[in-house]
Protein backbone atom coordinates (compact mmCIF):
# COMPACT_ATOMS: atom_id res chain seq x y z
CA UNK A 1 0.00 0.00 0.00
CA UNK A 2 0.81 3.74 -0.19
CA UNK A 3 0.79 3.81 3.52
CA UNK A 4 3.16 0.87 4.07
CA UNK A 5 5.46 3.06 1.18
CA UNK A 6 5.51 6.09 3.04
CA UNK A 7 6.24 4.30 6.29
CA UNK A 8 9.74 2.87 4.26
CA UNK A 9 10.77 6.27 2.97
CA UNK A 10 10.20 7.13 7.17
CA UNK A 11 11.72 4.03 8.45
CA UNK A 12 15.00 4.85 6.00
CA UNK A 13 15.09 9.01 7.23
CA UNK A 14 15.05 7.62 10.35
CA UNK A 15 11.72 9.31 11.60
CA UNK A 16 10.17 6.09 13.62
CA UNK A 17 7.06 7.95 14.79
CA UNK A 18 5.96 9.26 11.49
CA UNK A 19 7.00 5.56 10.22
CA UNK A 20 4.83 4.08 12.99
CA UNK A 21 1.61 5.78 12.41
CA UNK A 22 1.80 5.11 8.19
CA UNK A 23 2.16 1.85 9.34
CA UNK A 24 -0.80 1.88 11.63
CA UNK A 25 -2.23 3.40 9.06
CA UNK A 26 -1.48 0.55 5.72
CA UNK A 27 -2.66 -2.28 8.63
CA UNK A 28 -5.97 -0.45 9.10
CA UNK A 29 -6.73 -0.72 5.56
CA UNK A 30 -4.94 -4.64 4.88
CA UNK A 31 -4.81 -6.21 8.28
CA UNK A 32 -2.33 -9.00 8.75
CA UNK A 33 0.18 -7.73 6.84
CA UNK A 34 3.80 -9.58 8.01
CA UNK A 35 5.93 -7.33 6.45
CA UNK A 36 4.45 -4.48 8.09
CA UNK A 37 3.72 -5.98 11.25
CA UNK A 38 7.20 -6.53 10.80
CA UNK A 39 8.62 -3.14 10.33
CA UNK A 40 6.09 -1.61 12.88
CA UNK A 41 8.18 -3.92 14.82
CA UNK A 42 11.27 -2.52 14.15
CA UNK A 43 10.38 1.22 14.38
CA UNK A 44 9.43 0.40 18.35
CA UNK A 45 13.05 -1.57 18.73
CA UNK A 46 14.69 1.72 17.37
CA UNK A 47 12.95 3.70 19.82
CA UNK A 48 14.01 1.38 22.77
CA UNK A 49 10.77 -0.06 23.01
CA UNK A 50 11.81 -3.84 23.14
CA UNK A 51 8.70 -5.39 24.25
CA UNK A 52 6.71 -3.58 21.72
CA UNK A 53 9.10 -4.91 19.18
CA UNK A 54 8.84 -8.18 20.04
CA UNK A 55 5.36 -8.14 20.46
CA UNK A 56 4.79 -7.13 16.95
CA UNK A 57 7.23 -10.25 15.68
CA UNK A 58 4.97 -12.65 17.52
CA UNK A 59 2.29 -11.26 15.23
CA UNK A 60 4.04 -11.37 11.87
CA UNK A 61 5.15 -15.02 12.89
CA UNK A 62 1.96 -15.97 14.10
CA UNK A 63 0.74 -15.00 10.93
CA UNK A 64 3.75 -16.61 8.64
CA UNK A 65 5.59 -18.75 11.06
CA UNK A 66 8.55 -18.98 8.06
CA UNK A 67 8.44 -14.93 7.84
CA UNK A 68 12.84 -14.81 8.29
CA UNK A 69 12.98 -10.94 9.38
CA UNK A 70 10.51 -11.24 12.12
CA UNK A 71 12.43 -14.21 13.57
CA UNK A 72 15.84 -12.65 13.15
CA UNK A 73 14.40 -9.60 14.49
CA UNK A 74 12.52 -11.33 17.55
CA UNK A 75 16.02 -13.43 18.45
CA UNK A 76 18.02 -10.22 17.90
CA UNK A 77 15.42 -8.01 20.39
CA UNK A 78 15.62 -10.43 23.00
CA UNK A 79 19.79 -11.08 23.04
CA UNK A 80 21.23 -7.87 22.69
CA UNK A 81 18.36 -5.16 23.96
CA UNK A 82 16.51 -7.11 26.48
CA UNK A 83 19.42 -9.30 27.52
CA UNK A 84 18.01 -12.44 27.40
CA UNK A 85 20.93 -15.00 25.64
CA UNK A 86 18.78 -17.81 26.68
CA UNK A 87 15.21 -17.19 25.78
CA UNK A 88 16.27 -15.90 22.65
CA UNK A 89 18.57 -19.25 21.42
CA UNK A 90 15.63 -21.16 22.88
CA UNK A 91 13.34 -19.28 20.60
CA UNK A 92 16.00 -19.67 17.74
CA UNK A 93 15.94 -23.58 18.58
CA UNK A 94 12.52 -23.97 18.85
CA UNK A 95 11.52 -22.60 15.01
CA UNK A 96 14.58 -25.02 14.01
CA UNK A 97 12.67 -27.90 15.68
CA UNK A 98 9.64 -26.78 13.66
CA UNK A 99 11.53 -25.80 10.30
CA UNK A 100 15.11 -27.37 10.28
CA UNK A 101 15.98 -25.28 7.18
CA UNK A 102 14.59 -22.22 7.89
CA UNK A 103 16.97 -19.36 6.08
CA UNK A 104 17.23 -16.02 7.14
CA UNK A 105 16.52 -13.02 4.42
CA UNK A 106 19.82 -13.33 3.09
CA UNK A 107 19.62 -17.09 2.32
CA UNK A 108 21.65 -18.41 5.23
CA UNK A 109 20.04 -21.19 7.15
CA UNK A 110 19.81 -19.97 10.81
CA UNK A 111 21.00 -23.72 11.82
CA UNK A 112 24.58 -22.72 10.16
CA UNK A 113 25.05 -19.49 12.28
CA UNK A 114 22.88 -20.09 15.22
CA UNK A 115 26.53 -20.22 17.26
CA UNK A 116 27.48 -16.75 15.68
CA UNK A 117 24.76 -14.65 16.27
CA UNK A 118 25.11 -15.52 19.67
CA UNK A 119 28.85 -15.24 19.87
CA UNK A 120 28.63 -11.69 17.85
CA UNK A 121 26.28 -10.44 20.52
CA UNK A 122 28.65 -11.26 22.74
CA UNK A 123 31.29 -9.02 21.25
CA UNK A 124 28.55 -6.57 20.67
CA UNK A 125 27.46 -6.63 24.61
CA UNK A 126 30.70 -6.74 26.20
CA UNK A 127 31.64 -3.75 23.95
CA UNK A 128 28.39 -2.08 25.71
CA UNK A 129 30.21 -2.99 29.16
CA UNK A 130 27.13 -5.63 29.59
CA UNK A 131 29.62 -8.17 30.90
CA UNK A 132 27.19 -10.79 32.27
CA UNK A 133 25.11 -10.74 29.77
CA UNK A 134 28.21 -11.03 26.96
CA UNK A 135 29.10 -13.67 29.29
CA UNK A 136 25.95 -15.94 29.05
CA UNK A 137 25.81 -15.02 25.33
CA UNK A 138 29.04 -16.43 24.74
CA UNK A 139 28.23 -19.85 26.85
CA UNK A 140 25.04 -20.06 24.81
CA UNK A 141 26.75 -19.98 21.26
CA UNK A 142 29.18 -22.92 22.90
CA UNK A 143 26.06 -24.78 24.04
CA UNK A 144 25.61 -25.14 19.90
CA UNK A 145 28.85 -25.57 19.55
CA UNK A 146 31.05 -26.25 21.61
CA UNK A 147 34.49 -26.07 19.90
CA UNK A 148 34.01 -22.28 18.52
CA UNK A 149 36.85 -21.06 18.70
CA UNK A 150 35.64 -17.28 18.86
CA UNK A 151 33.10 -18.08 21.84
CA UNK A 152 35.97 -19.99 23.86
CA UNK A 153 38.27 -16.81 23.34
CA UNK A 154 35.62 -14.56 23.40
CA UNK A 155 34.33 -15.63 26.88
CA UNK A 156 37.41 -16.78 28.63
CA UNK A 157 38.76 -13.14 28.02
CA UNK A 158 36.10 -11.72 29.65
CA UNK A 159 36.43 -14.31 32.62
CA UNK A 160 39.86 -13.10 32.74
CA UNK A 161 39.06 -9.56 32.42
CA UNK A 162 36.45 -10.05 35.25
CA UNK A 163 38.32 -11.28 37.97
CA UNK A 164 37.92 -15.28 36.80
CA UNK A 165 40.71 -16.71 35.79
CA UNK A 166 40.05 -19.71 37.23
CA UNK A 167 36.91 -20.70 35.27
CA UNK A 168 38.68 -18.83 32.27
CA UNK A 169 41.79 -21.84 32.47
CA UNK A 170 40.11 -24.89 31.32
CA UNK A 171 38.64 -22.53 27.88
CA UNK A 172 42.15 -21.27 27.43
CA UNK A 173 43.11 -24.85 27.29
CA UNK A 174 40.82 -26.20 24.70
CA UNK A 175 41.92 -23.50 22.31
CA UNK A 176 45.37 -24.59 22.49
CA UNK A 177 44.10 -27.81 21.86
CA UNK A 178 41.93 -26.71 18.70
CA UNK A 179 44.56 -24.17 17.79
CA UNK A 180 47.90 -24.65 18.82
CA UNK A 181 48.65 -20.80 17.52
CA UNK A 182 45.78 -19.22 18.65
CA UNK A 183 45.71 -15.27 19.89
CA UNK A 184 44.27 -14.02 22.21
CA UNK A 185 41.96 -10.55 21.74
CA UNK A 186 45.43 -8.26 22.86
CA UNK A 187 47.45 -10.53 19.65
CA UNK A 188 49.53 -12.25 22.75
CA UNK A 189 49.94 -16.64 21.65
CA UNK A 190 47.01 -18.16 24.10
CA UNK A 191 49.72 -20.95 24.32
CA UNK A 192 51.65 -18.36 27.16
CA UNK A 193 48.72 -18.13 29.35
CA UNK A 194 49.09 -22.02 30.12
CA UNK A 195 52.78 -21.29 30.81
Amino acid sequence: SLWAHLGNLCYDSGKFDEAIEAYGRSLALAPGDPNVITDLGSMYRMKGQSAEAVKYYEQAIAIKPDHANAVFNKGVTLLLDMERPEEAMAFWQSVLEKQPHFALGNGTHLHAVIHELASDAGVQLEADGRYETALRAYAEALKVKPDFLPALVHRAWLLDQTGRAGEALPLWKKVVELRPEATDPAGKPVRDRLL
